[in-house]
């Protein structure tokens, strides 16, 4: 394996951040939110330059919701549901899985997707010591210290993205407008011991015990997603040596 995918693998194998990044092909307007598809079925979306707030985008010709909203997601699933019903009002059903058994699950469910909105970090399975785990050990009183490498540690890239054949589609957009506020961060940060990770928007303040001089070296999401089983297979094999 060439040195420079070696590196690019070492940045995806460990999830020590998570961001909300959006992604995809063939665009078209919507309101708040730029829609895409993909042959994989999903629509994912951006927000727009200017994206609604989710107060806005949930009183604005809201639309009524006759079932749950449906997200696979690895994380958060204790506080996502209460926090978004809180904010507009919509419920939501998550269904919990790494990114292995959720990416799976989207496979085996094509032409029949059960899911409206997926957001996963779907190279989750892949770490040895995530940063939680870490500052959870120190918090226990293991005899640790966390040391942040000067070139930067390893960390991953969260996406979330619309099933295309959802018909829920306008509260999909709402959810993922959601995830991308910055009080919403704030509270998955403040919440507890998973919330470490680098929020994508500004005004939002870090847990007080991570280090201000954090650096993180973030892997490219096309890369990961396209080199997912060679990157598994690499880690496995170096962590048996």
């Amino acid at each position: 394996m060439k040195k420079n995918k070696i590196k690019k693998m070492l940045a995806v194998m460990n999830m020590a951040i998570l961001t909300f990044s959006l992604m995809g092909c063939g665009e078209k307007e919507a309101t708040g939110v730029t829609e895409k598809s993909s042959e994989a079925g999903t629509a994912v979306v951006e927000s727009a330059p200017r994206k609604e707030t989710v107060e806005e985008s949930a009183t604005v010709d809201a639309p009524v919701q006759t079932e749950p909203l449906v997200v696979y997601l690895n994380d958060f699933d204790g506080v996502i549901v209460d926090m978004f019903k809180e904010a507009t009002g919509y419920d939501v059903e998550v269904v919990v899985g790494n990114g292995a058994e959720t990416m799976s699950r989207i496979a085996a469910e094509k032409g029949n997707a059960q899911w409206d909105v997926v957001w996963i970090d779907s190279m989750y399975d892949v770490y040895m010591l995530q940063e939680s785990n870490a500052y959870d050990m120190l918090a226990s009183g293991e005899p640790i210290s966390i040391i942040w490498p000067e070139a930067g540690a390893p960390g991953s890239t969260r996406v979330a993205a619309i099933s295309a054949s959802t018909n829920q589609l306008e509260i999909a957009k709402i959810f993922v407008n959601f995830l991308l506020e910055a009080d919403t961060q704030q509270q998955l940060i403040d919440t507890g011991d998973e919330g470490y990770f680098e929020p994508s928007v500004e005004g939002v303040t870090l847990k007080a015990e991570r280090a201000a001089d954090a650096k993180l070296v973030v892997a490219d999401v096309i890369f990961g997603a396209e080199n997912e089983a060679e990157i598994k297979a690499w880690f496995a094999d170096m962590s048996a040596q």
